[in-house]
């Protein structure tokens, strides 16, 4: 094994094919790194914009979830002032008696 490496060693032709083998090598283990890189980053973003996508559409739900909320104590709060019954204001707002009773 010596004796051949030291022959490998000795022949420019040899040396000089190992070198373009191991630059090659280098390069394209530096592209794999900045293509892994490039796709690690692509995701990360894609992911940003998935995600604000979906809380701005949480967001909306729960805007319009807290709006008929706030409807229905409007309605209750007019309804109870003309003095109908806790029970019908329930029935008919969804509210519960509780709330309607604290309004």
């Amino acid at each position: 094994a010596i004796e051949e490496y030291k022959r490998f060693t000795s022949d420019d032709k040899l040396m000089r094919a190992y070198a373009a083998r191991d630059a090659f090598l280098v390069g394209q283990k530096m592209m794999l790194s900045r293509e892994r890189q490039e796709g690690f980053d692509e995701g990360i973003e894609k992911g940003k914009l998935e995600g604000i996508k979906e809380g701005i559409k949480e967001g909306i739900e729960k805007g319009k979830l807290e709006g008929e909320k706030n409807k229905s104590i409007l309605i209750a709060k007019n309804l109870k002032k003309s003095g109908l019954d806790i029970k019908f204001i329930s029935e008919n707002t969804g509210l519960s008696l509780e709330e309607v009773e604290n309004l």
